[in-house]
């Protein structure tokens, strides 16, 4: 369901309070702040809106308001209940981006990518339009480039790869809900693929198929991964989550050291060692049950076969230690 904010029907003194608390509900927490030392007087030349929707684990927003600064200090990021990074495209005015030394001069067809766990500073010179996607960290996790790290980093949105991100943020920004409710899974999907494309320092050149695929297959590894309690993992339900054949799904995990079944079997190994480690007091029964085996006497040889150790040995060695 989407949510909007205006200062429209707000009463000028009001309007600064009410602008930083509606940045900092439909974003991050953010400070707005006149530009160079200036000031908002009454407020009534403070104008501005704001629309936001959620896209599966995503959040998409437009927003339209004047010349400011959006700060987001060590304060904010004391103040903020979640890691999430934004992708901001710029549609009119100008926006200059400063995060940890580094900047960026965001006009009109350009795309900005800021970590809000870290401190930034954004400046609007002039009346700005934007589309702004807030994106999980664990997902962003999920892209070949978020190993870096990115801090005020620029995107061009007018040549390849860039221009096609920017497409897709521009129409779901502009359907309604009702629109995209049967494909939001592969919207999702497409955003972030297309995102770790764009700012994978390419040069804006589209991706390799090889590339694509490996940042498929690290999706589809996190997917199981969060999956893992939840009951069995079938290859046809992963595959339906991914908008892939099955037989692709086995294409992607014959390119790497194992197939998708030994890859499921090994996280669940991997999962009962990480509560072994841990101390957990639960029988083999229970963490079998937990981690979808069978019963104990799967977990056992599976735990075996992945670790050269019984689950008995394994939580021995490691209460010892």
């Amino acid at each position: 369901m989407s949510a909007t904010w205006s200062l429209n029907d707000v009463r000028p003194r009001e309007r600064h309070a009410f602008w930083r608390e509606t940045l900092t509900t439909a974003f991050t927490p953010l400070r707005p702040e006149p530009v160079d030392g200036g000031r908002w007087g009454d407020g009534a030349s403070l104008r501005g809106d704001v629309t936001t929707r959620p896209l599966g684990q995503l959040n998409i927003a437009t927003i339209r308001s004047c010349a400011q600064q959006n700060v987001h200090g060590a304060a904010e990021v004391r103040r903020s209940d979640e890691e999430v990074f934004f992708v901001n495209l710029i549609v009119r005015g100008r926006c200059f981006g400063e995060q940890q030394g580094r900047e960026c001069d965001l006009g009109p067809a350009s795309i900005g990518i800021f970590d809000a766990r870290r401190p930034f500073r954004l400046t609007y010179t002039d009346d700005w339009d934007a589309i702004s996607v807030r994106v999980p960290t664990r997902d962003a996790a999920m892209v070949a480039w978020a190993t870096s790290a990115p801090t005020s980093r620029r995107v061009a949105a007018d040549r390849g790869t860039g221009r096609l991100l920017a497409g897709v943020m521009t129409g779901l920004a502009r359907a309604d809900g009702s629109d995209i409710d049967g494909t939001r899974e592969a919207l999702v999907d497409a955003f972030l693929l297309l995102l770790g494309a764009a700012a994978s320092g390419t040069g804006g050149a589209m991706p390799s198929h090889a590339e694509v695929d490996a940042q498929l297959h690290d999706r589809i590894r996190a997917h199981v991964r969060d999956t893992l309690r939840e009951g069995p993992v079938e290859p046809n339900d992963v595959a339906r989550r991914f908008h892939i054949s099955v037989r692709k799904l086995h294409q992607l995990f014959e390119q790497s050291d194992r197939s998708f079944g030994r890859t499921v079997l090994a996280m669940r190994v991997d999962a009962v060692a990480r509560d072994l480690d841990a101390g957990s007091p639960a029988t083999l029964s229970e963490l079998a049950a937990t981690w979808g085996f069978a019963d104990a006497s799967h977990l056992h040889r599976a735990f075996r076969a992945h670790t050269g150790r019984a689950p008995g040995e394994y939580r021995r060695t490691r209460l010892a230690a």
